[in-house]
């Protein structure tokens, strides 16, 4: 054999234990993987036992787990308990509101008695412009004292007679043996309910008119209240003839003080409120006192003109007040709390319209213009003469004259 012929058998020799060899490993591996099974197709056999199997887990869990257990149905004593605690804190309610049926007659009737004592209290503290409420009081009392009994019997009559019902019905329910007793006696209980609510409309609307007078009179001392307390320490040295009508708390923006405006037949005024230190132990002040300083004296005439507007770093409810020319006083800017905005403007309109000085009775009668001449020099006195100024300087000698 040919050296060739040799070779070439080798090669197919190789060859053919190279593809022995791969043929061995391919069945080798097929042995030791897993084979998937057939999936099966949807049968209504196969789906009807999941269900079942799915079922009987469901249940059997509802009995071991405690969570997903059903709620025991409640005990007919436990109902009928709770049934009757119900029912008697209604009572207690309703035996409330029964009682207090005159007691709203007798709050107003108090309210009407002080208003007359208020006023004089007032009086005595320079507030002497709400005259005009006297005889808004007279007429209120007058009219309240002749119904006032009428309306008390009445209220009286009905507390008794539903106090009745309560009580007997009260005694039903604590004899009452059986949750349908209690049922039955629950529709009396709602018609006593309604019953009261009736004779509590009737009572508020005998007294609505009278309400609603009071409340107006009341809104108004108040506000004189309020007031008087504001200048219970005040430094202002009033002049003769001079009431005051308003006194507000707000902040002076214009120059950054805290204090008191306060609105006068004759003025406007301004008292800066300050905390002065007398005492200090290390640390901590041990004693100081409140000073009240008088930072602005107009006459009430030298305002030009009062507008709402906002104001401060949160553009709240405030004010700008502006002086006329020849005052030389600045703009005056107020940060105000509430309705303050309002009750100052309404107060001032109140007393540049010549209305205060009606309800002072200081109003006088119109008289020929007469000129003011300086006492001194004889000279006329042709400026301006503001609203609220009672004293002038002549531009010629300076001499104070009285106007």
């Amino acid at each position: 054999m040919s050296k060739r012929k040799r070779d070439e058998a080798k090669r197919e020799a190789h060859i053919e234990r190279g593809r022995a060899q791969r043929e061995s490993a391919a069945a080798r591996s097929h042995r030791s993987t897993p084979q998937k099974p057939k999936r099966k197709s949807k049968t209504r056999e196969t789906s009807s036992a999941r269900k079942k199997t799915t079922t009987q887990r469901r249940r059997s869990q509802r009995a071991t787990n405690p969570r997903v257990q059903a709620t025991p149905t409640r005990a007919p004593q436990d109902e009928y308990n709770d049934k009757l605690s119900s029912m008697r804190t209604q009572l207690t309610s309703l035996a409330f509101r029964t009682r207090n049926l005159p007691e709203s007659v007798n709050r107003l009737d108090n309210n009407i008695n002080t208003v007359s004592d208020r006023i004089e209290r007032l009086r005595e503290n320079r507030i002497a412009h709400l005259s005009h409420l006297d005889s808004s009081s007279r007429d209120l009392v007058g009219t309240w004292s002749s119904i006032r009994q009428s309306v008390e019997q009445s209220s009286l009559e009905q507390r008794d007679i539903l106090l009745q019902r309560q009580n007997s019905l009260e005694s039903s329910i604590n004899i009452a043996g059986s949750l349908s007793e209690l049922s039955r006696l629950a529709y009396q209980l709602s018609d006593l309910n309604r019953d009261i609510q009736g004779a509590e409309s009737l009572i508020t609307g005998q007294l609505n008119d009278y309400s609603q007078r009071y409340g107006s009179l009341d809104r108004e001392l108040r506000e004189a209240e309020e007031t008087v307390v504001n200048l219970e320490n005040t430094s202002i040295d009033w002049k003769q003839g001079e009431y005051p009508i308003l006194a507000v708390q707000v902040q002076d923006l214009t120059n950054d003080a805290k204090g008191v405006l306060t609105l006068s037949n004759q003025r406007i005024l301004f008292e800066e409120v300050t905390e002065e230190v007398l005492r200090r132990n290390l640390l901590f002040t041990t004693e100081k006192k409140t000073v009240h300083r008088v930072t602005l004296d107009q006459p009430i005439g030298s305002i030009d003109v009062i507008e709402k507007g906002r104001v401060g770093f949160f553009k709240g409810a405030g004010l700008y007040i502006r002086f006329k020319p020849q005052t030389g006083v600045p703009e005056l800017k107020l940060d105000t709390t509430g309705d303050e905005d309002t009750r100052i403007l309404q107060k001032y309109n109140y007393i540049v319209s010549g209305e205060v000085e009606r309800d002072l009775g200081l109003e006088e009668e119109d008289e020929e213009y007469v000129p003011v001449v300086c006492p001194n020099c004889s000279a006329p006195y042709r400026e301006e003469i503001l609203l609220g100024e009672t004293m002038v300087k002549c531009i010629y000698c300076g001499t104070v004259i009285k106007v």
